[in-house]
């Protein structure tokens, strides 16, 4: 009776897989044409720089061709340096086909510049500090190690460090004081007309104005740099504030902010420096060259050849649990 029901087993796992292979075949009716016109291809091909230069042409996925030659070298060097076969096309916008921001916003085009201005925002440009990306590289802004702000009897310290553990020396830390929504506009403050900032001894402070001239803190920042050994810290730091530190360095990332709800004791963080990068294509690029189905990484008569060895295998190893 056992085995009956193992051989009925089998005739439904038969069937299901059938089911599968039609499905596959279905795929397998567009990849020829497609590999002919040049509107897909096959990562492990030769010459993948230029079947991929060829596909994102034909198939208007840029408007910059600086973008398209961009693409190419990256995967050409990718693959050069590695003979290992792409096994899914997921690999991709995975770390080994990477673009240092920097390098991709000189020798990219229009998607690429958008995409890494985007990334120095995350990365802390933002807002008051959209212009020290710039600066940083021009003329850094002077600021000591040890910034006491003479507010409390408070302080926040830490340390960069990079790869191997070692100190990262003059790097710009912004300290930001966290301002509540709803403190920002108060009984004294209506009608906001203009924006004031002042900028004296390393910190930043704006505050917002009506048209009696009277202001409300609207955000205060103050900034120190990391002295030989990494380190830097703020002290003269008010009690119960919340606070936020963030490092910034054009083409490095240190990873996301780090701060203290509520400051009561000294605190110290860490933050580990390493290369800004950004994937090789956008998520919605990528989404649409998976959706058209622009890529494959095996051929069809390979697909089939390995779908018959594992299925093969699966009913030869079941039949002989059937009739062992």
């Amino acid at each position: 009776m056992e085995r009956v029901f193992l051989l009925l087993v089998s005739v439904v796992m038969a069937l299901l897989f059938s089911k599968l292979f039609n499905g596959f075949k279905k795929d397998f009716e567009e990849v020829p044409m497609g590999l002919k016109e040049g509107t897909m291809m096959n990562l492990n091909d030769d010459k993948p720089a230029v079947h991929i230069k060829l596909l994102l042409e034909k198939g208007f996925y840029f408007k910059d061709q600086k973008d398209i030659e961009l693409i190419s070298s990256v995967i050409s060097s990718a693959r050069n340096t590695s003979s290992a076969e792409i096994d899914n096309i997921g690999e991709l916008n995975l770390s080994k086909y990477n673009i240092n921001a920097d390098d991709a916003f000189i020798r990219g085009g229009e998607s690429f510049k958008k995409r890494v201005l985007v990334s120095r925002i995350l990365l802390g440009f933002s807002g008051s500090d959209s212009t020290m990306f710039e600066q940083e590289r021009k003329s850094p802004l002077q600021a000591p190690a040890v910034n006491h702000l003479s507010m409390g009897d408070h302080s926040i310290s830490g340390r960069i460090i990079k790869a191997g553990d070692q100190p990262v020396p003059g790097t710009l830390v912004r300290l930001k004081l966290i301002v509540p929504q709803d403190s920002v506009y108060s009984s004294g403050v209506s009608e906001v007309e203009n924006i004031s900032v002042e900028f004296i001894n390393n910190v930043r402070k704006e505050f917002i104005l009506d048209s009696a001239n009277h202001k409300q803190l609207l955000s205060f920042s103050a900034y120190a740099r990391t002295d030989n050994q990494g380190t830097f810290s703020f002290t003269g730091l008010p009690g119960n504030q919340a606070f936020e530190i963030l490092p910034l360095q054009p083409g490095y990332q240190f990873g996301g902010s780090q701060g203290v709800s509520q400051l009561n004791e000294a605190v110290q963080f860490t933050f580990r420096q390493s290369p800004q990068i950004i994937k090789l294509f956008s998520t919605k690029d990528f989404s649409n060259l998976k959706k058209e189905k622009a890529f494959i990484v095996r051929t069809p008569e390979e697909v089939t050849h390995w779908f018959w060895i594992i299925i093969s295998g699966f009913f030869g190893a079941f039949s002989s649990f059937i009739f062992s």
